[in-house]
């Protein structure tokens, strides 16, 4: 989960640097945000980046949180939701089937990959595509 931990980490330092928020503002920390030249990220940095670049840069409560109830038209991050099972904890319902559909797919293509360029033709990869396919 280091991914998600490092963009809700990264959204606190952002709120933090932000003049839109108060509570930064009258600390004296908030317009570091508007001043800088760059932002940049990586794994959970670039989720953070990558959604604020692509909702037109929005006040981090808004974004992670969402601002429906205000009338805006951002959900938030629904944080939470599981990464691996969305739709709860049973991984045969149709909704996280239909999640598998894609995981399964990549899982296909990644160990043909590794077969094909590396040689190696190991029955544990094999195996676990062969039932993640078939698991339906």
């Amino acid at each position: 989960m280091a991914p998600r931990s490092a963009s809700q980490n990264g959204a606190g330092v952002i709120s933090g640097l932000d003049e839109r928020n108060t509570t930064a503002k009258a600390k004296g920390t908030g317009g570091l945000l508007q001043v800088s030249s760059y932002l940049s990220g990586l794994s959970g940095g670039s989720w953070l980046i990558s959604s604020m670049l692509f909702h037109d840069f929005p006040d981090m409560y808004d974004l992670v949180l969402g601002n429906t109830d205000k009338g805006g038209g951002l959900n938030g991050w629904f944080l939470e939701k599981s990464l691996v099972l969305p739709h709860g904890i049973n991984p045969l319902s149709d909704e996280n089937q239909f999640f598998f559909g894609y995981v399964v797919v990549f899982i296909n293509f990644y160990i043909r990959y590794i077969q094909l360029f590396t040689g190696v033709c190991s029955g544990a990869l094999t195996t676990k595509a062969e039932l993640a396919s078939t698991h339906r």
